[in-house]
């Protein structure tokens, strides 16, 4: 868990906005990656279903607390408390939930066999109570 978290610190560090772009396609893989896995496990759950398995799953293993704020064809928002990448990424000026977000964009376009787009609305790091999600 620690060498994740110093591998996003310092790919940023280092690298600035090529770094980010790295860490949204890990991200992005390791959601789709998750979202296979769960639509084998789940069956025919409906959408909504399988992301609150997986959400759970992330949150067991310690990642945040999630909240499936809605979940529809059209888009999904997920709030984000105690997100371990604002988490280590605090000393960062100009840092978004990078690979949280390429995570997310992936799960979600293998629940909904399509490809989706995700931005982060709202951001701990920028003063908001939580991190918030949508993906279309």
């Amino acid at each position: 868990e620690n060498a994740m978290l110093l591998t996003c610190f310092h790919l940023v560090k280092r690298f600035g906005s090529g770094g980010m772009v790295m860490l949204w396609f890990m991200g992005n893989d390791a959601g789709e990656a998750e979202g296979m896995e769960a639509k084998i496990l789940s069956g025919k759950l409906t959408v909504k279903a399988r992301l609150n398995i997986s959400l759970a799953k992330l949150q067991a293993l310690g990642w945040c607390r999630f909240e499936l704020a809605e979940c529809d064809e059209g888009r999904v928002i997920i709030r984000v408390f105690e997100n371990f990448e604002d988490i280590v990424t605090k000393g960062l000026a100009n840092y978004r939930n990078t690979f949280l977000r390429g995570f997310l964009v992936g799960l979600v376009s293998v629940f909904f066999n399509k490809a989706c787009r995700g931005v982060e609305l709202k951001c701990i790091n920028r003063g908001d109570p939580y991190c918030e999600f949508m993906i279309r």
